[in-house]
């Protein structure tokens, strides 16, 4: 009680310079509060018997404390006040981390909602999304909240296996080959430091200025923080057809979950041409989860070795299972092709 009436006029100094100079204010909390917690620890140490107590904090060792290493500036180490880049630079991920959301951006004024805003360039394709104003994404009908919930979407789209996906460095604005989120983000935090220092920043410039930026990157072969372009590999001697998205499963109902009995279709032959199977759809007597039923799959790749065949096959639960021995299965009967429907 005592210590909070001693503060109470410090206190109170504090409340009237936060509002009349928000970045003085800013400096002089964390030299205050780096004083109090180094008088904190030396307490502790001192009622531990400590023969030395310290009384420096990360701060003064960083600044010209003896050290063995040279000590990188972070957020925790770097003295009251100073930043961790200079003022008004926007380094590789921006100026350190910033939470902000698509509405922040919107709001600021370096995003603007409309039709086809939001692009996403994956595997030689190109995916438009639109952009509203509460910062919600409209893909092919559907409402993605976060641009890392769209961007797994449509990437799944040619790639069902694809576990995770950052949709900040993903998602590019106004054009395939604009800025991503993560940059706009970048110079959010850039423009906000700027305001903070009371400088004036013009931006719709700033926006200008970024896109130019991401635009002569790509003419330039690619920023290096821009999402690295997905190499597609054939070997030779393979046949091969694209793991597209799951569409295909409305034809054979329930197949997400494995039937007791084939589909309607043909057994096949072990002595066929199992490249004729590329592109084609096939039930496989698959064990999962202990159990064995029938899956549908989706053909897309298969090697016609000297001592067998082998296929990669995409399941009706978005699961690749690769050098799958399709000549075996078809030799125990448990392959079976599918009749289009």
């Amino acid at each position: 009680m005592q210590t909070r009436l001693d503060r109470e006029e410090e206190a109170e100094e504090m409340s009237k310079l936060w509002h009349d100079d928000p970045a003085t204010w800013l400096e002089r909390s964390k030299t205050q509060w780096s004083a109090r917690h180094r008088a904190s620890v030396y307490a502790k140490q001192k009622a531990m018997g400590v023969a030395n107590p310290s009384t420096t904090g990360h701060a003064s060792r960083a600044q010209g404390g003896t050290s063995s290493s040279t000590v990188k500036t972070t957020r925790k180490n770097r003295a009251a006040g100073e930043p961790l880049v200079q003022l008004g630079e926007r380094g590789k991920a921006g100026i350190g981390k910033i939470s902000c959301s698509l509405v922040d951006l919107i709001q600021s004024g370096l995003l603007k909602s409309g039709a086809e805003k939001m692009f996403i360039v994956y595997q030689d394709n190109v995916w438009k999304g639109d952009l509203g104003e509460d910062g919600v994404i409209t893909f092919q009908g559907q409402r993605f909240t976060s641009p890392s919930a769209w961007a797994i979407f449509a990437k799944r789209l040619t790639n069902p296996t694809k576990k995770a996906d950052d949709g900040w460095k993903s998602a590019r604005y106004g054009d395939p080959d604009g800025p991503t989120l993560d940059q706009v983000k970048g110079e959010y935090a850039r423009i906000n430091q700027l305001k903070l220092a009371g400088l004036e920043v013009q931006v719709e410039e700033a926006s200008r200025t970024l896109t130019a930026e991401a635009s002569a990157a790509k003419a330039a072969g690619g920023a290096a923080d821009s999402p690295r372009a997905t190499r597609k590999r054939k070997a030779a001697g393979v046949v091969t057809a694209s793991a597209d998205d799951m569409s295909w499963t409305v034809k054979f109902p329930g197949c997400e979950f494995g039937a007791p009995e084939p589909y309607a279709g043909t057994v096949a032959d072990e002595n066929m041409d199992f490249k004729g199977l590329v592109g084609k759809y096939v039930c496989v007597f698959r064990e999962c989860a202990g159990d064995k039923s029938w899956w549908a799959a989706k053909v897309i790749k298969v090697r016609d070795l000297d001592t067998h065949a082998e296929a990669d096959l995409l399941f009706s639960d978005a699961k690749i299972e690769r050098e799958v021995d399709v000549e075996s299965l078809a030799s125990e009967g448990e392959l079976v092709v599918l009749d289009e429907c």
